[in-house]
């Protein structure tokens, strides 16, 4: 194998492409008295530093196209985060853009695989190129697919930091979001339809900040005409925790709504906002 060769391997790389049932374990470094990674034996010796081997049913690459298909002489690592299978309400929560921790790849949702982007690992390209050609499969066959993705890779490293207060009051509503999407109701049926539910201040920072959340849709025709009822439902949850003693709540179509509003408003983060309090 020669440079000449890897780079030929590589040339119809994407970002966003699988890699299933490959030989290739991914590694965690730990320490040996208390390692967090399960599943995994462990030699004890003097060293605390140990590495721990993991199979995983597959691989998804996250590096850039730009940077997978550069020769391998300028850039000869490629990323790769392991494929981990969740349950069908997460998958519904992944897919929406909720969980940021994980990122749907359209070519295993069926098998309901995720990429875990809490884990990620560096393999050399030479690697990649000496695998058979079955092992890999465009993971995100559509530009639109492939969009999504590298949006929640963006999502991952650059979600916002709600203020604690809120995200303890929100937990009540974060809940019945869980609970109620996907299910056959009047209200489950409204969130079916909702693309990303946004939170809006004006300053997070207030004595008594005002927040709103903003339930977003692709369209206005896409907005039910009870979508205030359910709104109303949801956002009544909202347990007042110190500053943040109340918030509003409306529908609102990504068609119409100005771009400067969009930047103003953050994600709502259902991993953050769905952890436990630390003291409690």
């Amino acid at each position: 194998m020669d440079m000449a060769a890897v780079d030929a391997a590589l040339a119809s790389w994407r970002q966003g492409d699988i890699l299933i049932d490959v030989d290739i374990p991914f590694v965690t470094f730990g320490h040996a008295g208390l390692p967090l990674t399960r599943d995994v034996e462990i030699d004890v010796g003097e060293d605390p530093l140990v590495d721990l081997l993991t199979d995983e049913p597959g691989y998804v690459i996250i590096s850039q196209t730009c940077d997978i298909v550069r020769s391998a002489q300028a850039r000869p690592y490629v990323e790769i985060s392991p494929l981990v299978e969740v349950s069908g309400e997460d998958l519904v929560n992944v897919r929406a853009g909720r969980m940021p921790r994980y990122a749907a790849i359209p070519a295993t949702a069926g098998r309901r695989l995720v990429a875990d982007l809490d884990r990620t690992m560096v393999v050399e390209k030479p690697l990649l190129a000496a695998l058979p050609n079955v092992a890999r499969m465009v993971g995100c066959p559509t530009d639109g697919d492939t969009r999504r993705l590298a949006q929640a890779l963006a999502r991952k490293h650059a979600r916002f930091a709600f203020p604690d207060d809120f995200s303890i009051a929100m937990r009540p509503v974060t809940k019945q979001i869980v609970a109620r999407h996907g299910k056959l109701s009047p209200i489950g049926g409204f969130l079916n339809r909702v693309t990303d539910i946004r939170a809006l201040s004006p300053n997070w920072n207030a004595p008594e900040p005002e927040v709103t959340l903003l339930f977003l849709f692709d369209t206005i025709e896409d907005i039910p005409a009870d979508a205030d009822e359910h709104i109303g439902v949801l956002i009544e949850k909202f347990a007042p925790t110190g500053a943040f003693t109340a918030i509003g709540g409306q529908s609102a179509s990504l068609e119409t709504m100005t771009a400067a509003r969009y930047l103003a408003s953050d994600s709502l983060d259902f991993d953050r906002l769905s952890e436990p309090d630390i003291d409690s």
